[in-house]
């Protein structure tokens, strides 16, 4: 009997220690989507090399990490993103040792390298993710603001009220979710008035953006030409309340569920505020 009850009592220990386990449903995901482009087409038929800012992906992702939550990279086409080359620099960070663990980070990282494409995001459970993030650099300039995958996926964040977070040149992805970007695009680049309303879901949202002020020093020099069109303007003609604050200072905004920083100087304090959205919105 004495036997009997031990082995009972040892299943029903195994029991406990299994039904405690963390399940896979219950990993906090965070979806962070990239370009897939490297090459962004200036004016004059002139392109520019980029890709994302290495600290811009690099600090909110180890934030995250360090929070507990599990990034899926995702992008256009599935293909391995580009790093802009220019942001692999530890002057971009708080010190020598922040920039070896972030780049440590973003090279050891197969998942990085092999991203799920947005497409086949979409097709999936959208409601695994406990927030969407999009880092910056000229690289969403050449893709994300048009994608219409990543609109769908933005809606749904948008609709579930769930913190959507998007850094520098970040924020033009916000486009993807109007019916016909491309039109809002081409009337911005030849300074045509926008219309009268339009139908895009963060109209009247509060944000920032890359701001004029910081851009246009780039050019020609150093981005080997003239953008078509810079995003302040754009995410303004779309219906955006767009505040920018002086250049190379770090500015978040965050109105709803939306998180918006202005710049590469912005990375701490945007991965300090959705961090705190994301613990706020799992109690």
């Amino acid at each position: 009997m004495n036997k009997l009850f031990s082995v009972i009592f040892l299943f029903v220990v195994l029991m406990v220690f299994i039904w405690t386990l963390p399940s896979k449903a219950a990993v906090k995901k965070i979806l962070i989507v990239l370009s897939s482009g490297d090459t962004l087409t200036l004016k004059d038929g002139k392109t520019h090399t980029t890709g994302f800012y290495m600290n811009e992906l690099g600090v909110p992702l180890k934030a995250l990490i360090d929070g507990g939550f599990t990034p899926v990279f995702s992008n256009p086409r599935g293909n391995k993103p580009t790093m802009d080359t220019t942001s692999d620099k530890p002057t971009l960070f708080a010190n020598e040792d922040e920039y070896k663990a972030v780049k440590a980070l973003l090279t050891d990282s197969s998942d990085l390298a092999h991203p799920v494409q947005l497409s086949k995001i979409v097709e999936g459970d959208l409601n695994q993710y406990s927030a969407i993030f999009i880092p910056g650099g000229h690289a969403p300039m050449i893709d994300l603001w048009k994608d219409p995958a990543l609109g769908k996926i933005l809606h749904h964040f948008h609709e579930k009220k769930k913190p959507t977070a998007l850094i520098c040149h970040g924020p033009i992805a916000l486009l993807s979710t109007l019916k016909s970007p491309e039109t809002l695009a081409s009337a911005v680049e030849l300074k045509k008035p926008p219309e009268a309303k339009t139908d895009w879901l963060y109209s009247g949202y509060s944000m920032t953006v890359f701001s004029d002020n910081e851009e246009k020093p780039n050019e020609p020099e150093k981005i080997g030409g003239y953008m078509k069109f810079y995003p302040e303007d754009a995410l303004k003609a779309a219906g955006g309340k767009v505040i920018v604050a002086p250049p190379r200072q770090s500015h978040v905004i965050q109105d709803r569920e939306l998180i918006t920083g202005q710049n590469p100087a912005s990375d701490k304090e945007l991965a300090a505020i959705l961090l705190k959205s994301l613990n706020k919105s799992q109690k």
